[in-house]
This record gives structure tokens, C-alpha cells and sequence, in this order.
């Protein structure tokens, strides 16, 4: 299967930094369930809490690592956790039997974690911890019962928990930099070393989300009792105000912010990304693929590396949680060379032909080799080279220089190939189902081909195929591309009808179907409704049969603009645009093609379910191998004789010589093949 689609990528070979011309381009990876993003650290993992099923527990995931709950210490039910170091320690709090109490997660080593209360100022029962730092730095608040908030503390200050509020540090503290520099919703910036605080510099307010190691702000401020803008403070261009004037009738706040500077946060409709370039919607930046996606406009954050975490949802696909989008063009994911933001063989030729510094000794040699091998293991794939030439099989295959007839990775000389034709037996036809390649069989005398059409001559009665392709997960579709997929058919036959099915939901008005075959194309469907009206017919979708006979009527006729939006369904079947009969009489083995072609009008919605093929296959007359073998069992033994001594005299069965009766040299004809 191949899926082409235009891709407006950035070129970037191995290493780049994010100083690009502009903002990069986005690939998404869905996470699996969880509802309220918190934080991302610099190997891409993220931590948050889900609220359902109830009570809330907080989580940790990432590329890398699969989806977990957090232990709970005994006692407690709940847990909200609220950010995440790059060491993989995890701060919150867990709550209990009427208990809430600041806790930290520490990595286990073992791919767990265990936990730790923090405790409370002497005088308080409850704490919450917000933020940590990546030198161990832990800030949030120490409660009184019934109160909401109490003052900002330090959980592992020298000597237990120190109360900072006292030397004024900001309430409800958000975020602390490697430079121990603390900020919050209300106050100035407060320096652990010095135990000092400083003012914000003047112009901004509002509430502060978050802060990089340069000291940056992002955050929001009121614009009027009905609305809040987005701030974002840096030293080259002071307090800016993102998405527009102070009138705005929007809402627009910032949450995280980078060493780079990029911001991102919310807007009406979307998440916002802000650099030095401007501000965008978030979901512009996201690769095409991808573009069926929505982006909760609630939290985000983002690590230095340019990798976003928040929460994404996919009507289409029925999932919706946590995701990370990953910059194309860098290698930010580990191991992921050719800069695709996924892991794959593809890195290993790419680093094969340009060959980077991965294990981090400062060359490139056989351990940087050992340690994308391991990688990929980890990965779930695996380095093969079958036919020893020094070259790993799938750039071998990528390159085209060998041949991978199944698309299994592993190049066609390096498969079984019973009769040494160059094409493996996992690609020959076996119509009689028995495990053996059609050639094969014949040659092994275990079938017979008596016609000598290279078909066994049990398939030669004829009958059905049915070659479905189901994609899992489906396709999404965008407008303005051509989708193209192949299917291997392996039965061999002569084609006598067929059927095509398809199972799309997309603007059926929008699209262009084509199938194609042993150098024959037909197009099935062709923008049903264009030009009668510029949009085309209005149902989202076929799941239908095309047939010659069909009974649902000629499906360029299907469906009107003011139709209700539902798919087209079959039973009953649709005659196609351009007659399936083009490929009777044509054999039946081979790639099939079908393309898709989408115009510039955007869909409602997008996936490509699956198609197929229902071939019937014309029978074929198969003459007796041997014309003495009158009951055609295979051997001439008594069973013949006496079907041919009781036609003697006759022009029925037993005329071997062809003379018109059945006589004494037909006789000998027959005893001379006895056995």
C-alpha cells in the first residue's frame, strides 16, 4: 500500500536547531486517554491527570514509554499531578479520606515510579506541590483546612520546608527556572539563592503561566471584564499582548514558554503558537496528515526541544487524549535520523548515508551503529540482510535495487521459491488453498494441468474471489490529493465479471475513483453533481457495490446538493461511472490498483475505510490428459474398459483413434496405456 499526498515538509538533514525561517511543521502522536495536560519534559514525556472514570488520577506517557497511572501511597484515592522535570520527576498532590497532601514521584529505574509525601508547613494540614526544576527544586503551597490557597513554600529548602510568602515570593507559584528563579499568579519573580524577591518588570499583570531559564513570562492579563489577552514578556521586545487589541471580543491566554521564546497557549477556536515570526493557530502548523485533528484549547506546554504536549481529539478515528506534537526536520526523538518524528528503518538508511554522532562520543563509527541497532530493537525492528551483501535489506528494497513482491521487507531471492522462477512462492498463485504454488503443483504431479493453461485443472471450473483491503486505522483524506493504493491479487483465472466495493466517508460530490489493471484504468465515480452544481452531490460518503448489473441505479445519478448528509450504502448495488466489463476476459493475478482523487473543496469529514475486489472467474473446458482415462480419475484401469466395451460398435466413448466407432484398435489403444 502507498498513500501519496502533497507534503510541504521542511528539508533538514540529521541535527538542526529550531532558529528556522519561520515555524516548523508538525507531526502529531496520539498518546492514548487522558484529559488534562501538565507538563513535558525535554524526552518528550508528559504528565497529567484524567477525570474519568472517577475519582481523578494522574498519569505519565510518552513516545517512548506506554501510557501508566501513578501509585498512590496508602491511604489516598486520587492523585493531580502538575509538572515534570527532565530527569522524569513528577510533582503534585494525592487526595484521600479528606487528605490533600503535596507529593513527588521519583523514577524507579524499572520503567516505575515510586511516591513521596512532601508534607505541610507545622501549622497546616494540607499542600499541593506545582513545580520542579531540573535541580530538584520543589515550590507550591502549604493549605489550612477550609482555606483557598496559603503560602508559597519550598518542599526541600535546606533544613524542611520553607515558607517564602514571609520573604516575598508570589502566590500560587506556576513555575521555577535551572536558575532558581520562582514566579506565580501574584508578585515578582523570587531568586532561591539570594532568598530575594523583584518586581515584574512594569506593564504587564495578570496571571503568569510560565517562565524559561532566561526569565521570559508567558501568561494572560484581564482586557475588560468580559475577556483576557495572552502576555508574553522577553528582554529583546519587553511585554507584548498576543492576538490583537485590547477590544478584542476573544479569549486568548499564554501557558508555556521556551528557552527559543515560543509561546504557545489558547485562542477562541484553537491553541495558539507565537514566536518571533508572529502569532498562528497551532493547527495550521500541523503536517497534512494530520489535519483532521482538533487541538483542545485548553493547557499546553512545551519543552526546549520545540515539542508541544495538550489534548487532541479525532472525530473520525473516535479517539480523543493526550498528544505530542514533535517538529518535523529535527531529530528530536532519539534515533529518529531522518528527522520523520517517528523511528523506523528509514533512520537506519538515512544514517547510512550520512552517518551522525548517536552514541554521544563525538564520532561516527560501529558504536553509533550498536546503538541505533538497539534502538530500533526497542522499536520493534530489526536489522536484517539476507543475502549478505553488506546492504540492510529494507534500503535495499527502498533503493529498488531488489525486488519485495509481498512488501514483507525481506527481498523476493531471499524467500522459498519452489520452482526457481525468481518469484517467491508467498507471490505465486495457489488456487486449490493447499500450501503449494499453482507451478509447483503441477510440476510435482500432485495437480494436472491437462489444458496447459498453468492452472490446476480443479480451478479451472471456475468460481469467486475475494480480495478485500481493510485499513486499520482508516485513511484520512484531505482535500486537494491523490490517495493511491495497490492490492495483489494471486488467484490466477480469467476475469468473467467483476465487482468493486468501497467504503469511504468523504463529500462523495468531491471525489474521483479510479481502478486500474494490466495496463487498463476505469473511472468508477467522477465528482457526482459537478458541474450541475459547484460543490458536487452532498452525501459524506459510499459504502457501496459497483456493479455492471447493478439495481441502485447509475451512481453518478445518486444523491443531489440538499441531500441529507449520509453515506450512500449498498445493498442494492450502483452501476459505475465507466463499465468494470473492461477487464472481462483479462486475467485475474497481478496488482490492482485503485486511486482517489479529492479536489481542492474541503470535506466535513475524512477517512478512507477500505475497497475491494469480487471476481468471478469464467470456467475453463479441460480435456482428459490421457484420452484413454474415459472417467477421468487420473489412471486407465478396468473402470475404462468397461465404459469402452459398453460403447463397442458405437461412436460414443472409447473413439480413441478418431475413426467414429468403437472398435478392436481403440482396444488397443487403451490396453496400451493400461495404469
Amino acid at each position: 500500500m502507498r498513500t501519496l499526498t502533497q507534503v510541504a515538509g521542511i528539508a533538514c538533514l540529521s541535527f538542526c536547531t529550531l532558529a528556522l525561517a519561520g515555524p516548523p511543521q508538525y507531526a502529531l502522536h496520539y498518546l492514548g486517554e487522558g484529559t488534562k495536560i501538565e507538563g513535558i519534559n525535554a524526552a518528550g514525556v508528559i504528565t497529567g491527570w484524567r477525570l474519568s472514570p472517577s475519582p481523578p488520577r494522574s498519569f505519565v506517557v510518552g513516545i517512548d514509554r506506554p501510557y501508566a497511572l501513578l501509585p498512590l501511597p496508602p491511604g489516598f484515592e486520587s492523585s493531580l499531578t502538575w509538572d515534570i522535570n527532565d530527569a522524569g520527576v513528577i510533582v503534585g498532590e494525592v487526595l484521600g479520606a479528606g487528605q490533600e497532601m503535596a507529593a513527588a514521584w521519583y523514577p524507579d529505574g524499572e520503567g516505575g515510579y515510586t511516591v513521596e509525601l512532601l508534607g505541610a508547613l507545622p501549622d497546616h494540614e494540607f499542600s499541593i506541590a506545582y513545580a520542579i526544576n531540573n535541580v530538584g527544586d520543589i515550590v507550591g503551597e502549604s493549605i489550612n483546612a477550609g482555606a483557598a490557597g496559603g503560602p508559597t513554600v519550598w518542599f526541600n529548602a535546606p533544613g524542611g520546608i520553607m515558607n517564602l510568602q514571609t520573604l516575598g515570593a508570589p502566590t500560587r507559584p506556576t513555575a521555577i527556572n535551572d536558575n532558581r528563579q520562582l514566579v506565580g499568579w501574584g508578585g515578582g519573580y523570587f531568586d532561591l539563592d539570594t532568598l530575594a524577591s523583584t518586581p515584574y518588570p512594569p506593564g504587564g499583570g495578570g496571571l503568569i503561566w510560565g517562565m524559561n531559564n532566561h526569565g521570559d513570562l508567558a501568561g494572560f492579563t484581564p482586557t475588560s471584564s468580559e475577556t483576557i489577552a495572552a502576555v508574553r514578556w522577553t528582554e529583546t521586545f519587553g511585554w507584548q499582548q498576543l492576538g490583537g487589541s485590547v477590544n478584542q471580543s476573544a479569549q486568548f491566554a499564554a501557558y508555556d514558554i521556551n528557552d527559543s521564546h515560543v509561546t504557545v497557549g489558547k485562542m477562541v477556536g484553537g491553541s495558539i503558537y507565537f514566536d518571533d515570526y508572529g502569532l498562528l493557530n497551532l493547527h495550521a502548523l500541523l503536517a497534512p496528515e494530520f489535519a483532521n485533528w482538533l487541538l483542545d484549547p485548553g493547557f499546553s506546554a512545551i519543552n526546549n526541544a520545540g515539542q508541544i504536549a495538550l489534548f487532541g481529539s479525532n472525530p473520525n478515528l473516535h479517539v480523543g487524549g493526550a498528544v505530542v506534537l514533535t517538529p518535523l526536520g529535527t531529530m528530536i526523538i532519539p534515533g529518529d535520523v531522518n528527522g520523520d518524528a517517528s523511528v523506523d528503518l528509514d533512520d537506519y538508511c538515512a544514517w547510512v548515508a550520512e552517518p551522525v554522532d548517536l552514541d554521544g562520543d563525538g564520532d561516527t563509527d560501529d558504536g553509533d551503529v550498536q546503538w541505533l541497532v538497539e534502538r530500533l530493537a526497542d522499536f520493534g525492528f530489526v536489522v536484517a540482510d539476507c543475502n549478505g551483501n553488506g546492504v540492510a535489506d529494507h534500503c535495499e528494497i527502498a533503493e529498488g535495487a531488489v525486488m519485495d513482491c509481498d512488501g514483507n521487507d525481506v527481498p523476493d531471492e531471499c524467500q522459498p521459491d519452489c520452482n526457481g522462477d525468481g518469484v517467491p512462492d508467498t507471490c505465486e498463485p495457489d488456487c486449490n488453498g493447499n500450501g503449494v504454488p499453482d507451478p509447483c503443483d503441477i510440476a510435482g504431479s500432485s495437480s494436472q494441468d491437462c489444458n496447459g493453461n498453468g492452472i490446476p485443472d480443479e480451478c479451472d471450473a471456475g468460481g469467486t474471489v475475494e480480495a478485500p483491503n481493510v485499513f486499520d486505522p482508516p485513511l484520512e483524506m484531505l482535500e486537494g490529493t491523490t490517495t493511491i493504493d495497490d492490492l495483489l491479487v494471486t488467484d490466477v483465472g480469467v476475469i468473467d465479471d467483476i465487482d468493486f466495493t468501497i467504503d469511504i466517508d468523504y463529500r462523495i460530490g468531491n471525489l474521483i475513483v479510479q481502478l486500474s489493471h494490466g495496463g487498463t484504468t476505469v473511472t468508477l465515480v467522477d465528482l457526482p453533481g459537478v458541474p450541475e452544481t459547484s460543490l458536487g452531490n452532498g452525501q459524506l460518503g459510499y459504502d457501496i457495490v459497483l456493479d455492471d448489473e447493478g439495481s441502485g441505479g447509475p451512481i453518478e445519478d445518486e444523491g443531489n446538493f440538499g441531500s441529507p448528509f449520509e453515506p450512500i450504502t449498498s445493498p442494492p448495488s450502483y452501476t459505475p461511472n465507466e463499465p468494470l466489463a473492461a477487464f472481462d476476459g483479462m486475467p485475474s493475478e497481478g496488482t490492482w490498483t485503485v486511486t482517489v482523487i479529492t479536489n481542492e473543496v474541503l470535506s466535513p469529514i475524512g477517512t478512507f475505510n477500505d475497497w475491494g475486489l469480487a471476481i468471478t472467474l469464467a470456467g475453463v473446458e479441460v480435456p482428459p490428459c490421457n484420452p484413454a482415462d474415459l472417467d477421468r480419475d487420473g489412471d486407465v484401469d478396468g473402470a475404462d474398459l468397461g465404459m469402452l466395451l459398453g460403447a463397442w460398435g458405437s461412436s460414443g466413448p472409447g473413439d480413441l483413434d478418431g475413426d467414429g466407432v468403437v472398435g478392436g484398435a481403440d482396444l488397443g489403444i487403451m490396453l496400451g496405456s493400461w495404469g
